[in-house]
């Protein structure tokens, strides 16, 4: 087991005027190694807020989370920093390029920052191009291509330090259907092939068929969850049969 969640509660205390906000509560997770799981639910639900206590950005009120084995919210503020920026990954909806490296220079940045060797540099950030099938950039700077291949970009970033995990925020978010199909092939690849580890929050049920496993979160609870035995298309079904049912206000009844 990669990370465990144990307990996860995250409290944002109100004003005068406001009671608490319960954003999660009492969350227990488990996420395999080499799994690809997506992490679904209505607005407001809590998904967002759960990938970032997952990921170390933001702290719990109360609970744990254990990755490769260690606590990381009992580690001092640079050790966790130096954690995160060794194992783990992250991919958002903007990408996050700098426009003044190229493609190649931006995939490198996680081992410049580790005084890395330049031909090992190099040697893996050509292996991560080729299965990204974004080889034929790497000497154009990010601003120079499409939004796609900026976010297949990130994604070789991500996994450039051999990342235990890659937590990513709606990735497809600000892509168009070509570019959204491009990247997700590319997630699949990465986590076939190079057995990646990758948490997605996503609110496009498109984008979860690619997973592996969705889980559905509302008011800061896991409901259910559910595993892909069939094809993307009946996955793809299961998916938007289970956001239908969180839609559904049982007090309605």
């Amino acid at each position: 087991m990669i990370l465990k969640a144990n307990e996860i509660k995250k409290v944002y205390n109100g004003n005068t005027l406001n009671s608490p906000t319960i954003a999660l509560d009492h969350i227990n997770l488990e996420v395999e190694e080499g799994s690809f799981t997506a992490i679904m639910g209505p607005s407001g639900s809590g998904k967002t807020t759960l990938l970032n206590v997952l990921s170390g950005l933001s702290e719990p009120s109360s609970g744990k989370v254990i990755i490769k084995e260690q606590d990381i919210f009992q580690m001092k503020r640079d050790d966790l920093a130096r954690f995160r920026r060794r194992h783990l990954g992250f991919i958002f909806q903007d990408y996050n390029l700098l426009d003044g490296l190229t493609v190649m220079e931006n995939i490198m940045l996680p081992r410049i920052l580790e005084n890395s060797e330049v031909p090992e540099m190099r040697e893996k950030a050509e292996h991560l191009m080729k299965l990204l099938l974004i080889e034929e950039i790497g000497g154009k700077y990010a601003h120079q291509v499409s939004g796609g291949q900026q976010q297949r970009c990130a994604i070789a970033r991500a996994m450039m330090n051999d990342t235990s995990i890659i937590f990513a925020d709606e990735p497809t978010g600000n892509l168009d259907s070509k570019s959204s199909k491009s990247v997700m092939n590319a997630f699949e690849r990465a986590n076939k092939d190079n057995k990646a580890t990758i948490l997605m929050v996503t609110h496009d049920p498109y984008t979860s068929s690619y997973s592996k496993r969705v889980i559905f979160i509302k008011d800061g609870r896991i409901v259910t969850e559910i595993y892909r035995k069939d094809s993307q298309k009946e996955f793809f079904n299961q998916i938007i049969d289970n956001l239908a049912a969180l839609e559904v206000d049982n007090s309605d009844f």
